[in-house]
């Protein structure tokens, strides 16, 4: 990469006027798809919009290459795409404003399109960069600021649509919903590793008592009292209270609107 370039800005886009992912769940899996075929390829901003993705990466243009190539496999592999993808289109990112002006970009995909097929941004690195995901890494978050310092976390939130956690009074019956969002998982139940992380981030996170919070984790009673007793790393429960704030914020939206 030239010392004048910052990053490059990938488009991939499904060669048939299809939605690449229908679903929430489909959203999460992309997320994590592009997490982890980014982060050691200079990943620092991505959003999937409807039938393509936007990735912002800092690297060179023959590892751009090569993080499309796999991405796109994985994607079509694991998201069970009915249709290839066009070739990945590189756009060189010249100077700090253009970059910013990058970002801004992707993270207002749908009010560009016109859609809202993602309020949550579930399928964007939007919730790694204000903390309320982990997908097992910070290198995405450490780049952006590094080339960005004077990008705020507000800036974020208002390219995004997210409305300030703090102005927000969580509704604790979309704690499940949270606690999956968190770690960027399709669903809560399960025996994984990142299936217990998110039940015992809920627990912690939760202000509901034991019996109350027990049917919504779908987990028994003593199972959230046995998480309560167990250490859980805080970065962790708050990505869980900033998505209950999120999703409380869209549940009003949507009932508003």
């Amino acid at each position: 990469m030239s010392r004048s370039e910052l990053s490059f800005h990938v488009t991939m886009r499904l060669s048939e006027d299809r939605a690449l992912v229908r679903d929430v769940a489909g959203l999460r899996r992309a997320a994590r798809i592009l997490f982890v075929q980014g982060e050691a390829r200079g990943l620092i901003a991505f959003r999937v919009a409807d039938s393509h993705l936007h990735v912002l990466v800092a690297t060179d243009r023959t590892t751009a290459g090569h993080f499309a190539r796999y991405a796109q496999s994985s994607l079509k592999q694991k998201l069970a795409l009915p249709a290839p993808f066009e070739p990945a289109r590189f756009r060189p990112v010249m100077q700090t404003s253009h970059l910013r002006n990058a970002v801004r970009y992707l993270f207002r995909q749908e009010r560009h399109h016109g859609t809202d097929l993602d309020p949550a941004h579930d399928g964007s690195s939007v919730p790694d960069l204000l903390g309320m995901r982990d997908l097992g890494g910070s290198g995405t978050k450490h780049r952006l600021r590094a080339l960005l310092p004077r990008l705020s976390l507000a800036d974020v939130r208002e390219w995004a649509g997210i409305v300030d956690p703090d102005t927000i009074t969580p509704d604790e019956s979309l704690i499940a919903d949270a606690a999956t969002a968190a770690l960027g998982l399709p669903v809560l139940a399960g025996s994984g590793a990142a299936q217990e992380a998110a039940r015992l981030a809920a627990a912690h996170a939760s202000t509901l008592s034991a019996r109350e919070l027990a049917p919504l984790l779908g987990v028994t009673l003593r199972a959230v009292q046995r998480a309560r007793s167990c250490p859980v790393a805080p970065a962790l429960v708050r990505a869980v209270r900033l998505q209950l704030c999120h999703r409380t914020a869209l549940r009003q939206r949507q009932r508003d609107w």
